[in-house]
């Protein structure tokens, strides 16, 4: 996300809250939010996403169950769809369907046909 999309679209933290952001609040009402069992099958979702954000999470997992998520992940996005996921989660070896963009934010290089 570059910087005048930061500005455009989040609002940031300040005290406590710095260094994090919020989506602003005309804009929170375009977007859903969802939690889900990473280990279901199949997920309850039937559509696609614009961004995954996904954090934090897979570094738990074995390295098999890490590579079949990112696979889930990547049928799940829109194409040319986002996949944020923590500082120390790197797809390399795990998923050759992202571009990795900066830190953690990947770009999906290629369109899927199907749904998680």
């Amino acid at each position: 996300v570059s910087d005048a999309q930061q500005r455009r679209h989040f609002l940031r933290g300040r005290g406590q809250w710095e260094g994090t952001y919020q989506v602003k609040p005309e804009l929170q009402q375009i977007i859903t939010f969802r939690r889900i069992n990473l280990n279901e099958e199949p997920w309850p979702i039937r559509t696609r996403f614009h961004v995954i954000f996904c954090r934090n999470v897979v570094i738990y997992f074995n390295r098999e169950t890490q590579r079949r998520l990112f696979e889930r992940f990547a049928d799940a996005l829109e194409p040319n769809g986002y996949l944020i996921v923590g500082h120390s989660e790197a797809l390399v070896g795990l998923s050759e369907r992202f571009l990795p963009l900066r830190g953690s934010v990947y770009r999906l290089r290629s369109t899927g046909t199907t749904l998680c």
